[in-house]
């Protein structure tokens, strides 16, 4: 079965890369749209993933308010919202279990002190990233002294755009 449509109902070719290969560049916050992308594409064509273990979001929500009318209209008088899970993602080939992340095939660390030049066949992903290209198989490793550490602290999470209040307000069934 062919998944793919390479033309518009009027006959027009759709453009296309015809890649059957892809180098993707992973730090340790990659996450949703990278993870994605990478596992998407891997069931049609090779993904050289490069860099760090992503994040490992492979849900997908949709924030939900207390509108007061159809026309989308916050209720004024209220400031949380709700923001429930409602997909898992999952490939052509039916993978999704990457709640841990998805592991490179070539592990490099960044040093955070140093990230380089964005572009810089010096950068330390880009510059993996060209040696395999080319085969020369010069890969600068570096052991990062520091550790990424996921989020786990309510008022940090702020910085990845979710507001957690633990002090949520009973209006209903107090004791």
């Amino acid at each position: 079965v062919d998944l793919f449509v390479d033309e518009l109902s009027s006959g027009e070719s759709i453009n296309s890369l015809a890649l059957d290969r892809v180098y993707i560049l992973t730090g340790s916050s990659s996450a949703s749209a990278s993870e994605l992308l990478i596992n998407s594409l891997s069931s049609y064509i090779e993904v050289i993933h490069i860099g760090e273990t992503t994040v490992g979001k492979n849900v997908g929500s949709i924030t939900v308010y207390d509108y007061i009318d159809n026309d989308g209209t916050k209720n004024p008088d209220h400031t949380y919202a709700m923001q429930p899970i409602i997909l898992k993602i999952a490939n052509s080939d039916d993978f999704a279990d990457y709640d841990n992340g998805l592991e490179p095939n070539t592990a490099i660390d960044e040093d955070i002190k140093n990230l380089g030049v964005l572009g810089d066949e010096k950068e330390a992903l880009l510059g993996a990233a060209l040696s395999i290209i080319s085969g020369t198989g010069k890969i600068a490793t570096f052991k990062s002294p520091y550790t990424s550490l996921k989020i786990t602290d309510p008022l940090l999470q702020k910085r990845q755009g979710m507001y957690i209040d633990s002090a949520i307000p009973l209006a209903y069934g107090k004791r």
